[in-house]
């Protein structure tokens, strides 16, 4: 049987929005075995796809970068029908020995310049595709009918696109007071600044997910992993554009300002943060107009 392996080891966030290519490629291989060289934090995520999770740490995946490649324990790559490499793709040592050991190598430039293509459809438009059509990243996870709070996720992967802390705790009491919905503060094991409780893994942040009645939160990949769940889903933009990295989803919204110098690259430099502006009453009005209406 003809198998095909994707090498993808990038950010949550950049997981979560590779899901569509990954169901393309189901779609336009279907009697394919597909094996995936990822993190062994995604695993539980490739449960919802017909592909295998393979470890990336297992591998000395850095020796096909060195210009003087000889190295036999890597010859396991040309049984594959077909690679796709998410990694290493500007860089020519790697290419060059990737595509000596499988020739039938796809490299897939990970980085969207766009200023207006969504990441997930720039990456699907870079590989020419036979049955090409758009499906929303999907986390099939059961929503318990016992909720018992509604998710705030007040970090990300960069400090710079993060609302201030005390606006999501002001908002949680509006909504609280309005809803009587408990809020619970989430992070991860990195955001240890944060005076929330600190998620292990994936597993158990399904099983929040499966419990909340819906979640707010920043651009990160947490955000993007609660809108494939189907989880009603608010996401703050400030420097980062929605156009390009908002979280999709049937139930996904995003707030953001799109003032003249957003988005950018040099929020960390900025004093004003003009972008993050946004007033608490104004976003519980928004976010208790989509509750009321779900």
């Amino acid at each position: 049987m003809d198998k095909i392996l994707i090498l993808h080891n990038s950010a949550l966030g950049d997981f979560v929005t590779f899901l569509p290519f990954l169901k393309l490629v189901e779609i336009n291989y279907p009697k394919s075995v597909i094996e995936i060289y990822t993190r062994s934090y995604y695993a539980p995520l490739l449960n919802f796809y017909n592909a295998k999770f393979k470890d990336f740490e297992t591998v000395k995946w850095y020796h096909l970068f060195k210009s003087d490649f000889t190295d036999k324990n890597f010859d396991f790559l040309t049984n594959y029908s077909r690679i796709f490499s998410f990694i290493g793709t500007e860089h020519d040592n790697f290419r060059k020995n990737l595509l000596k050991l499988n020739s039938n190598t796809s490299f897939i430039f990970p980085h969207n310049k766009s200023k207006n293509l969504h990441q997930s459809l720039f990456l699907i438009n870079s590989f020419d595709f036979k049955i090409k059509k758009f499906f929303y990243p999907k986390i099939n996870i059961e929503l318990s009918k016992d909720k018992k709070y509604f998710l705030v996720h007040p970090g990300s992967g960069s400090k710079s696109k993060n609302m201030p802390f005390e606006f999501f705790i002001e908002l949680s009491k509006k909504i609280k007071k309005e809803f009587d919905f408990e809020p619970f503060f989430i992070g991860s094991e990195n955001e240890q600044d944060l005076q929330v409780y600190h998620v292990k893994d994936l597993e158990e942040l399904l099983q929040i997910f499966s419990k909340s009645y819906f979640y707010i939160g920043n651009d990160s990949g947490v955000s993007h992993l609660s809108a494939a769940t189907g989880l009603l889903t608010f996401t703050f933009f400030g420097p980062t554009s929605p156009y390009i990295w908002s979280p999709i989803g049937d139930k996904s919204f995003v707030f953001y300002k799109e003032i003249s110098c957003s988005p950018c690259d040099k929020m960390s430099l900025c004093n004003q943060k003009k972008c993050l502006d946004f007033h608490p009453d104004r976003a519980f009005s928004v976010i208790k107009g989509h509750l009321l209406s779900n």
